[in-house]
């Protein structure tokens, strides 16, 4: 499980927490926009064909085709209606 870290920001160490949390090395943010250079490059040469193999790799979903991907509209909609809901309760 992921142990999700509270902070407090009347705290008087809060602003320099928050900047070691949210610090990326160079190397690494480097890499990573490299990557996702990489998977727009590949969408844009492959289309459907690279969505489907980083939907698999990414999210593990072994959808065979980009119909399988849709969501209803009534499903999205009750995915809102519940994100808003827990919005005014967090």
């Amino acid at each position: 499980m992921t142990n999700i870290r509270r902070l407090d920001s009347t705290a008087s160490d809060f602003w320099p927490t928050l900047a070691r949390l949210l610090a990326w090395e160079s190397v690494s943010d480097e890499r990573v926009v490299d990557t996702v250079q990489d998977i727009i490059a590949q969408v844009r040469a492959r289309g459907d064909s690279a969505v489907l193999e980083y939907t698999q790799r990414f999210d593990r979903v072994p959808a065979q085709s980009m119909v399988e991907l849709e969501i209803a509209p009534q499903r999205l909609q009750q995915a809102c209606r519940q994100a808003k809901i827990e919005v005014l309760y967090t």
